[in-house]
């Protein structure tokens, strides 16, 4: 409808109520928020009415807002709405890096000490020190070949086996010591 009517009316302001599609659908919003805001783009829909009532659509206004703003900015520069940062991609990553197998095996090689680094690799989750190198799909299953004996470290090894775990599930970026992305929830 929105379309047919732009063909006819090529000058009058329009609106679009966004809520059906984010607050109705049982889906992360994001994704729904952007898809929205490129057809407002493309159809030149200057007024939006978004809600976030349901508790998955909670972000849906600043998402909207970070669309709206992504789009604006494709549309102006002539460019697909990508590589912008937009902060839209909150439960996967954008493409990252990861080191391979032997690139890990190589750095425990050099290392001396018997502290913990964690990795995200092909195989999985990767921990090594000088001693030890450990491979698995979940922290349990790692958590079981290490032999750690100091509470407090033991903790904090099992809290960074966890978002490991939890970014290699997700497609995520992990960097031991460092909170995952979570794009535009993250940021303040």
């Amino acid at each position: 409808r929105y379309i047919l009517f732009r063909k006819q009316q090529t000058d009058t302001q329009m609106l679009m109520g966004t809520g059906n599609q984010t607050e109705l659908m049982e889906a992360d919003t994001s994704g729904i928020s952007a898809m929205m805001a490129a057809i407002c783009s493309e159809l030149s829909i200057g007024a939006v009415l978004t809600t976030s009532v349901v508790s998955w659509a909670a972000g849906a206004v600043a998402e909207f807002d970070r669309a709206r703003r992504l789009m604006f900015w494709a549309r102006e520069s002539r460019v697909l709405p990508k590589h912008a940062r937009a902060g839209l991609v909150a439960l996967r990553d954008l493409p990252h890096q990861q080191f391979t197998s032997a690139e890990l095996e190589e750095m425990k090689r050099s290392v001396r000490d018997r502290n913990f680094r964690i990795f995200l690799s092909t195989p999985g989750i990767v921990v090594f020190n000088s001693d030890t190198l450990v491979t698995g799909r979940s922290a349990k299953e790692i958590w079981e070949k290490l032999d750690i004996a100091d509470v407090a470290h033991a903790f904090y090894i099992g809290r960074e086996l966890e978002r490991a775990e939890t970014a290699m599930k997700l497609g995520k970026r992990y960097v031991q010591d460092q909170p995952l992305d979570w794009g535009y929830i993250s940021r303040p």
